[in-house]
């Protein structure tokens, strides 16, 4: 609590207002605001408050201050104004109160709302993938059965084959990736087998490197004479999707994200 002059200089001010500036009482009666407040914070918006109030209105605002003993504060600011014998004003009785905590608590729960917002829209964007994956999965299938019924009934010299064998991998490849959206739709069910990890780790990079984006590079360091695993390989490459995002949001602009494998006993 401060009660100030009409002409910006302090008449009285409470401990808590000494503590909040860390200044002794000597150095803050009979001085302007301004030198105590700092000029930019009182030109900028201290003083059209106070005149606000020496014209005979309440005022309250909110004030971001910084402050050397204890960092930034947010302080919420109520001006009175008080009335002389003759009614006239002069001077305003100011009341602060520092809501810093309440500030961040708001901060922190809106952050929090905005991802819980994120989360729903990702778990609506996997249900459309999953959906869209079992289609194109039925798709799949029906395009590698024709090929592979086209193989058998094609001449083994005829030039044809060859065509009929490049379609049938791109369909194989197509159906990969269709096996890597149904698990992060999570509406594959689990079917863990041995499997070599620096094998399943390299056909996962390049889809990695899409979901981290251009600006972070992904360096893949695999270990030699690993042993093998058994694991679904879409929680895999779930797991190595989740690791990569956490990374990437870690990273302020460019960056790297370096995928090692090692043997650990």
């Amino acid at each position: 609590i401060a009660y100030v002059s009409a002409d910006y200089r302090y008449l009285a001010v409470n401990d808590v207002y000494l503590d909040l500036f860390d200044v002794s009482r000597d150095h803050v009666i009979g001085h302007p605001v301004a030198e105590i407040v700092g000029q930019d914070l009182f030109e900028g918006e201290i003083r059209r408050r106070l005149d606000q109030c020496l014209a005979g209105e309440e005022v309250r605002h909110e004030v971001h201050v910084a402050l050397a003993h204890k960092g930034p504060r947010w302080i919420e600011m109520e001006y009175y104004p008080h009335h002389a014998p003759d009614g006239r004003v002069d001077g305003v009785v100011v009341h602060g109160l520092d809501i810093t905590e309440r500030r961040t608590a708001e901060a922190d729960r809106a952050r929090l709302q905005e991802q819980y917002r994120q989360a729903q829209k990702l778990e609506a964007v996997g249900r459309l993938a999953g959906g869209v994956a079992h289609d194109f999965n039925n798709m799949l299938s029906v395009i590698l059965g024709n090929v592979e019924l086209a193989q058998d009934q094609v001449d083994p010299a005829d030039p044809l084959l060859i065509s009929l064998e490049e379609v049938r991998k791109a369909a194989e490849r197509s159906a990969e990736l269709t096996r890597q959206l149904l698990a992060f739709a999570r509406k594959q069910t689990v079917s863990p087998r041995v499997l070599d990890l620096n094998d399943t780790l390299a056909g996962l990079l390049n889809m990695l490197r899409r979901l981290i984006g251009e600006g972070i590079d992904l360096t893949w360091r695999p270990g030699a004479n690993l042993w093998p695993i058994e694991i679904d390989p879409g929680q895999l490459a779930q797991v190595m999707a989740n690791l990569c995002v956490n990374a990437r949001d870690a990273i302020n602009g460019v960056g790297e994200i370096t995928i090692a494998s090692e043997n650990v006993q």
